[in-house]
């Protein structure tokens, strides 16, 4: 897997391995998406999740707050785009 994409609206995410994907739903509920994107509320789910401090059905829940629609984790760039409906964010991650 080169890269992933979250589609909060359709609840979907697809893996790109190559010249394959493949695409699953998955089963969180009550994904309100904010129509303003707010890079701040963002950054503190971004932040609690890295500590640990909410599971990943939360973080899917404060980004959908934060108005981000979707997000793609590029493993060759090292990064995570949060795309919302005019703005986005780029997240640099380590791999571990």
């Amino acid at each position: 897997v080169h890269c992933y994409t979250v589609d909060l609206k359709t609840r979907n995410i697809v893996y790109y391995a190559g010249m394959k994907n493949l695409s699953r739903k998955f089963a969180v509920e009550d994904l309100d998406i904010d129509p303003r994107f707010n890079a701040n509320i963002l950054k503190e789910a971004i932040l609690a999740m890295q500590q640990k401090r909410i599971d990943y059905p939360e973080f899917l829940r404060r980004i959908a707050g934060a108005g981000v629609e979707g997000y793609e984790a590029d493993f060759k760039t090292k990064q995570i785009t949060y795309r919302g409906r005019r703005n986005f964010h780029v997240e640099p991650f380590k791999l571990s």
